[in-house]
């Protein structure tokens, strides 16, 4: 995880996680460090599991996915102030300055689809760039952004564009020591926390 708790709220994937694993005997416990350094543990087997990533092809060689955990929906994020055209797709971010997080996969989209961006290493130097220098766009994930914007009164600086929803999961390293079974253990949790409401009362602390 790359952020610390904010406003004694330790975010809805940790807490889905801890408990999905505490159903199973598992007691877990959660780093906090930069994103890029996240994947790069994951990659060496130093780390059991990355929280929370979404699907990749450049992740698919050193990472077990589980269940979808939560979902997000990529956006294009501006200033308040901005009144340009508004972007239905990821191409239509051509042409515009923008701003995104190494690692993330929203870099690894723009990289792909050959639309320039500066990358930063976390969240809040992406959200420095776009508004207190001449960036369009931020591009990542809304619920997050949102999250980490109204811990630090920045959400009315801010708005939106929805792109696209995907799913993100607990990402296990294929390199950690009985990773497979992990893996297995902590899916049958989830099932568990779903079944008997916990997910949802966790996820109704956040909305």
């Amino acid at each position: 995880m790359e952020f610390p708790p904010k406003n004694g709220l330790r975010g809805f994937d940790v807490e889905v996680a801890i408990a999905a694993f505490d159903q199973v005997g598992i007691k877990a416990s959660i780093e906090y460090m930069p994103w890029s350094r996240i994947l790069f543990r994951a990659k060496q087997g130093k780390i059991a599991a990355a929280l929370s990533c979404a699907k990749a092809p450049s992740r698919d060689v050193y990472i077990y996915y589980s269940t979808p955990i939560s979902s997000t929906t990529n956006s294009y994020i501006a200033k308040q102030s901005y009144t340009g055209k508004i972007p239905q797709s990821l191409l239509d971010g051509q042409g515009k300055k923008i701003t995104t997080v190494d690692g993330y996969t929203g870099a690894l989209e723009l990289k792909k689809a050959g639309i320039p961006h500066h990358s930063v290493t976390n969240d809040e130097a992406a959200l420095n760039m776009l508004l207190k220098r001449d960036f369009d766009f931020f591009y990542s994930n809304r619920e997050f952004i949102e999250y980490i914007a109204g811990s630090k009164n920045m959400d009315l600086q801010l708005k939106y564009f929805d792109l696209k929803q995907k799913d993100l999961h607990l990402c296990f390293s294929q390199k950690w020591p009985n990773a497979k079974t992990l893996l297995e253990q902590f899916n049958k949790g989830l099932s568990i926390i779903k079944d008997d409401g916990t997910y949802d009362r966790i996820h109704a602390k956040y909305k």
